[in-house]
């Protein structure tokens, strides 16, 4: 559907429709402009339309990914397990429901970038079952360090943290989990 606001754009939209073949534009009113880019924020785990994520016909092996930069009409979404990501529309995005969330690799990254405010992502495997994930943040409350010590256990292998700049921080973590394909 398209945006039939005054001043032309389509990222400034009433809101967005969660439906089944994903979230949909509704038809702007002169009362209130919502940017399309305050439905998501960084970190959020979702789920394209079919067909959107361009690569192989095997690309919806992995159905749920997770905004890694963010636009006012696209985004940069992260399939974690492959390391893939792709330039999606926001139009073509729906939050992942918790039943393909649920225990998974994805959902523990997304509760490490939520605890901690991360706003850069880098996620790598270097061996097997071992995962290192680097997130840049603001400043850091000794809670919040053990807040993802309890978040991931035995399953922590190191965490480090260092300067990044003027007032930033980033954290290193390695963890073990779901190995990666």
């Amino acid at each position: 559907m398209r945006c039939g606001n005054s001043l032309g754009a389509r990222a400034w939209c009433a809101g967005l429709v969660r439906g089944p073949p994903g979230p949909q534009i509704k038809q702007c009113g002169p009362e209130v402009r919502v940017p399309m880019s305050d439905a998501f924020r960084f970190g959020d785990l979702v789920v394209a339309s079919p067909g959107s994520f361009p690569g192989s016909p095997g690309s919806d092996a992995e159905p749920v990914g997770m905004i890694a930069e963010l636009r006012r009409t696209d985004c940069r979404v992260l399939k974690i397990l492959s390391g893939r990501s792709a330039w999606l529309p926001l139009t073509a995005l729906s939050r992942a429901p918790e039943s393909l969330t649920r225990g998974s690799l994805q959902e523990r990254v997304h509760g490490l970038v939520s605890l901690l405010g991360a706003v850069e992502i880098e996620f790598s495997t270097p061996e097997p079952g071992r995962h290192r994930l680097l997130l840049s943040h603001g400043a850091l409350l000794p809670e919040a360090v053990d807040q993802v010590r309890a978040t991931l256990g035995r399953d922590l292998h190191r965490y480090a943290i260092r300067p990044q700049g003027m007032h930033r921080i980033q954290s290193v973590i390695e963890f073990s989990g779901q190995e990666a394909p």
